[in-house]
């Protein structure tokens, strides 16, 4: 158990200029407006110190969303002991560390269903990327800036896979695994785009719930992998692409990348299915980090200073 969470950080950052927050309101606060697991649309809350929420928990096929409740002053369960405070279910553990500009988030998978659309996903994210009617969000078309760049704070602080879906090695059509990403979407017209970056996949690890056979989950790798080739498209790149360490070993670290020229290379690649050599009307309208799996699992992710910046 740890004493202070995002403290000590080794800096894994790769060189940018002044720069500026895509985020009208960078700063988490104290409070978050919840999405139920249906994706409805509706922002429930703000839950919290009662201050106005420009940022949300997107809950997607959650077994057992947070949509009503109460804050709970203090850390309680969290194992962020500084967290200003949490709400908690069977599923799903949110806690909010004020001071720090930081979240913390839980997931326990229980009563989630095997096979199909399952995933389980929790993720932090400005208002307007899933729902809500004030975005917390601006920024220019991509021809109109020089970079984009991403940065954070994060720790993988606990993660457990049983077999449950899958048998280990988890290489099965079906298999029970954790994953954690940070992502950007973007939009021209009527087509999206979302560009993930890959923090953690379970079965990228030496333990006895990866899948060695497949390379591609490796995110200390330098991978590629499109896994939505119609529109909305999507992407997986990892932090081994940049030439920085994912968090295989569990290990506080702070990111800062320049992801513009791998957005412009997906946009355009004739190898990948966008194939639009006009990526500079595409814009990015939103932004998250979280966590994501399937079957039978555990998993807690620290996250601090989520942030996009552009010029």
């Amino acid at each position: 158990m740890m004493k202070k969470i995002g403290i000590l950080l080794t800096c894994v950052c790769v060189a940018v200029k002044a720069q500026t927050s895509a985020m009208i309101n960078p700063q988490v606060g104290g409070s978050l407006y919840f999405t139920n697991s249906d994706q409805d649309g509706i922002l429930y809350g703000p839950f919290g110190d009662g201050s106005p929420a420009t940022w949300q928990i997107a809950q997607w096929t959650d077994p057992g969303p947070i949509i009503s409740g109460s804050a709970v002053p203090g850390p309680g369960p969290c194992h962020d002991t500084s967290a200003s405070w949490y709400m908690a279910n069977e599923n799903t553990r949110v806690c909010v560390n004020i001071e720090n500009n930081a979240v913390e988030l839980a997931q326990a998978s229980q009563g989630l269903a095997c096979g199909g659309p399952n995933e389980y996903d929790l993720f932090l994210s400005p208002v307007g990327t899933y729902g809500g009617t004030t975005p917390n969000w601006k920024m220019p078309p991509l021809g109109q800036i020089s970079y984009v760049n991403m940065s954070f704070s994060t720790q993988l602080i606990y993660a457990n896979v049983q077999s449950h879906c899958g048998t280990f090695p988890e290489c099965s059509a079906a298999p029970d695994y954790i994953y954690a990403t940070s992502a950007v979407v973007l939009s021209k017209g009527s087509n999206a785009f979302f560009y993930q970056v890959g923090i953690y996949d379970s079965r990228g690890t030496t333990d006895p719930w990866a899948c060695p056979s497949s390379p591609s989950y490796n995110d200390c790798s330098p991978t590629s992998n499109w896994f939505a080739t119609t529109n909305p498209f999507g992407i997986d790149e990892s932090l081994g692409l940049y030439g920085l360490p994912c968090q295989n070993n569990q290990q506080a670290y702070f990111y800062n990348f320049n992801i513009m020229p791998n957005l412009i290379n997906a946009i355009t690649s004739s190898s990948g299915p966008i194939q639009d050599p006009d990526w500079q009307d595409w814009t990015v309208g939103g932004g998250y980090i979280g966590l994501g799996g399937n079957g039978l699992f555990e998993s807690v992710l620290y996250v601090a200073n989520w942030d996009v910046v552009y010029g």
